[in-house]
């Protein structure tokens, strides 16, 4: 049998790998979860432009160097809202607004939560799930990181801890919990 996994999953699987290889499991190695920040950065530049020249990772997140090519939009494209002063005005045609930047970083945020949360939702499953049937009670916890400031809503079968979606801090407790009925 073919396990399907669908692209918001493939997206948390991705994202726990980048950001918080620990609590999959995998990629524990700092070599080995180098080479893969790398890989997936090098599969985001092939189809949006860009040249990744490089990782750093110094005390925190790691970077990855970005080198602007002629396969990138004047607007810079997908790395545009990140590290605005990063590449040269000479080479970037519309160069980014810090409030552009935090518009579109906001956008694409609300565009992964709501995906993130319907497919939650229409699972029925959580991190807390104590696999009941259908009838246990739904909670949406909001949280907020102490480490990086992140703010997140999530649907879960309780109010339980939650990881940090950006920085990958753990066992962050919800500051507010609320039961909600789907009808």
């Amino acid at each position: 049998m073919t396990k399907m996994i669908s692209t918001p999953e493939l997206a948390e699987i991705v994202t726990g790998l980048l950001v918080a290889p620990g609590a999959t499991g995998e990629l524990e190695e700092m070599d080995a979860h180098q080479a893969f920040v790398v890989e997936i950065a090098r599969v985001v530049s092939e189809f949006c432009g860009g040249d990744i020249a490089g990782f750093r990772n110094d005390e925190g997140p790691g970077l990855v160097a970005v080198q602007w090519n002629d396969s990138l939009p004047d607007n810079g494209g997908v790395w545009a809202p990140y590290d605005l002063t990063g590449w040269d005005e000479d080479e970037v045609a519309e160069p980014m607004t810090e409030e552009a930047a935090a518009g579109r970083r906001a956008d694409i945020s609300k565009a992964v939560e709501a995906t993130a949360g319907s497919i939650n939702a229409s699972l029925g499953t959580g991190l807390c799930d104590d696999g009941n049937d259908s009838d246990e009670p739904i909670f949406v916890n909001s949280y907020a990181c102490p480490e990086c400031g992140e703010t997140w809503i999530d649907r879960w079968s309780c109010a339980c801890d939650d990881d940090c979606p950006t920085c990958g801090a753990r066992d962050i407790s919800p500051q507010a919990s609320e039961e909600v009925t789907d009808e």
